[in-house]
């Protein structure tokens, strides 16, 4: 008996037999497609967030202000029960000159406290009096010595907040910094604070940046939420 219907193809199937986009992705089995078939090397854009158990680091604000403020805040908004770790990227410049940066901490996600709970050190790498500490001061200090204003001078840097929500152990920051002094000669050091042992039942929700006089004259922050697991 003679074949009914269209004789199959005597040579497999390629690609150029296929007509573009006649195959939809409900035809295309979950997890069909490895790095195998990825080219490595080459660039992709997400323009999602990735999340996950192993996402590892959530990219939670971007930041920038131009014009002067006397503050910068990170509201509970981006600081909250989600995550307990933070890292924190910034950068700041000063109205003022001969100031200090200065960090103080929401547990309300609005109302920056400013009682003298914040225990603090920093160190300057430059010169071996570039030090400072206090155990019960009214802010985070980030540096030792002081920034100046003139073009091109500001302070950046680095730092992770830890035990954001802990009731039992005080909340801490520490991190790294490069800044210009009022000379406009670099400078570079480490700082580190926490609440006092006292204030350590306060649920660190939000962040406040400030000069120790006068404004800051332009700002970029960035928030990544860290996951432990």
């Amino acid at each position: 008996m003679p074949f009914i219907g269209v004789q199959p193809a005597t040579v497999p199937l390629t690609a150029s037999d296929i007509t573009d986009g006649i195959i939809s992705t409900a035809k295309i089995a979950d997890d069909a497609v490895g790095n195998t078939k990825l080219d490595l090397t080459a660039n992709y854009a997400f323009t999602g967030t990735i999340t996950g158990t192993n996402a590892g680091m959530d990219r939670l604000l971007t930041n920038t202000t131009t014009s002067p403020a006397s503050s910068v805040d990170i509201s509970n908004t981006y600081l909250n029960s989600t995550y307990d770790t933070y890292l924190i990227i910034f950068r700041m410049t000063p109205s003022s000159d001969d100031v200090h940066l200065n960090i103080t901490f929401a547990t309300d996600g609005s109302t920056f406290q400013t009682g003298n709970i914040y225990g603090s050190a920093r160190y300057n790498f430059d010169v071996d009096d570039g030090a400072g500490s206090f155990n019960a001061g009214g802010a985070w200090t980030v540096q030792p010595i002081s920034i100046g204003n003139s073009t091109g001078e500001n302070i950046s840097g680095f730092f992770y907040l830890v035990n954001a929500n802990s009731t039992t152990y005080s909340s801490s920051v520490q991190g790294f910094c490069n800044w210009f002094d009022t000379s406009g000669n670099h400078r570079g050091g480490a700082f580190t604070g926490a609440q006092i042992t006292s204030a350590r039942d306060g649920v660190v929700n939000g962040l406040r940046f400030s000069f120790s006089s006068g404004n800051t004259e332009n700002s970029e922050i960035t928030v990544y939420g860290l996951d432990k697991n």
